[in-house]
């Protein structure tokens, strides 16, 4: 009599487990990066905005009476100083974002906005549409008011 009984597991078995544990990382990973995408994306559009009020509070608390302003490009924002944007100047600050755009539709058709000195006034009100072109496409739109307020 043969009481022998199988220890351990088939090739099949052992191949089904494998097969499901890729299959499962798989989805893990993609969800992951899905994610990390989105938070890329909200990460931008809160620095854009939280950039475009600062700009406006150094315009509004200027000690040199000079402006601020941003030049607004498809992926980039420039802020600079004064009323008008100057690409040489030195103190121009850039932020980039390769998988962002930035779509603006501002009165008197300007592609940057300046914010006088103390009353932070814009010289444009209108609209910049943020869209996500990378894994994370979405769109968000930041409303600026003549008043200078970022909405």
């Amino acid at each position: 009599m043969n009481t022998h009984s199988p220890k351990g597991f088939t090739i099949v078995e052992l191949l089904a487990v494998v097969t499901i544990a890729v299959v499962i990382a798989t989805f893990a990973i993609v969800g992951i990066r899905n994610y990390a995408a989105y938070q890329q994306y909200n990460q931008a559009v809160t620095d854009v905005r939280i950039a475009l009020q600062q700009v406006r509070n150094d315009a509004r608390h200027t000690v040199d009476g000079v402006g601020r302003g941003v030049y607004i490009t498809v992926n980039e924002l420039t802020f600079y100083s004064g009323t008008t944007y100057d690409a040489m100047a030195a103190d121009n600050v850039l932020l980039s974002y390769p998988n962002i755009e930035f779509y603006p539709t501002l009165s008197n058709s300007v592609i940057d906005i300046s914010f006088a000195p103390l009353t932070g006034y814009a010289n444009a009100s209108g609209t910049i549409a943020i869209v996500g072109t990378g894994q994370h496409i979405d769109s968000t739109v930041i409303t600026i008011a003549s008043s200078g307020v970022i909405k």
